[in-house]
């Protein structure tokens, strides 16, 4: 590895999930748009969720998902778990800030002081509080469900 992050300006790497296991939505701001290409599982891929617009894909070998930067998204594996390969445009992973749309997981690869606020909102998002009760609503209900 090169001390400095990649000489392709691109970090990448292979996701393994197994069975029933869940990368929670989340979104990453300009410029990090990233690919999944899957290889094996099954499961979905979210797009948009908690947004009027969302969209699941089923996971199969080689389904390929193209995201542009502020989408929300996430991937619940099936019963066989997934397996994929990820790519974003920068030199190191750490780089990448993961901001989750549950507000109570932690974002990952930002600055102690960082305020969700401070960056635009994800695609078809309208406010903040509006994704923020659906996904309240979202887990009430599959609370009430067990």
């Amino acid at each position: 590895l090169f001390e400095d992050g990649s000489m392709t300006g691109l970090t990448g790497g292979l996701l393994r999930l197994g069975p029933f296991k869940e990368l929670p939505s989340h979104f990453h701001p300009e410029p990090y748009g990233e690919i999944y290409h899957f290889l094996r599982g099954n499961g979905e891929v979210k797009l948009g969720e908690y947004t009027t617009k969302s969209v699941k894909h089923q996971i199969s070998p080689g389904l390929h998902v193209n995201i542009p930067a502020r989408q929300v998204h996430g991937i619940e594996s099936g019963s066989e778990g997934c397996e994929f390969l990820w790519m974003f445009p920068a030199g190191r992973w750490k780089d990448i800030p993961y901001l989750y749309i549950d507000p109570q997981l932690p974002h990952r690869n930002v600055p102690p002081d960082f305020d969700i606020f401070d960056v635009p909102l994800p695609l078809d998002v309208l406010d903040w509080g509006t994704v923020h009760g659906n996904v309240t609503r979202l887990q009430r209900s599959l609370t009430e469900e067990l």
